[in-house]
């Protein structure tokens, strides 16, 4: 049986199990790389990420993931907020994840 793996980020619950973040009673299902790709950078808050870090880590060394998928899976967890029940929580994420001029992000 698998625990239930939870991480507090602000006012959202991450849980890493089940793939949902919850905020009182509302709830967003992300999938399995957006989860990771989320959880790598609540892990690594308050660093300074290059990209080529963030495509190894969530995607692998030896995969053939082209650059620009982190870009998407950025946008994919913006958007699954604006979207879903989390809305008001929307411009929080775009407050802790930043683009840095020369390609890395920040949480």
């Amino acid at each position: 049986m698998e625990l239930n793996r939870q991480i507090p980020f602000g006012d959202v619950v991450v849980n890493l199990s089940s793939r949902i973040l919850s905020k009182g009673e509302k709830n967003v299902e992300l999938s399995k790389k957006e989860m990771d790709l989320l959880e790598f950078l609540i892990r690594n808050k308050g660093q300074t990420l290059t990209r080529e870090l963030l495509l190894n880590r969530v995607w692998g060394v030896d995969s053939a993931v082209e650059d620009g998928n982190l870009d998407n899976y950025i946008y994919f967890l913006r958007r699954r907020y604006e979207k879903r029940a989390l809305a008001d929580y929307a411009g929080q994420l775009n407050t802790h994840v930043q683009w840095i001029r020369d390609n890395r992000e920040k949480l």
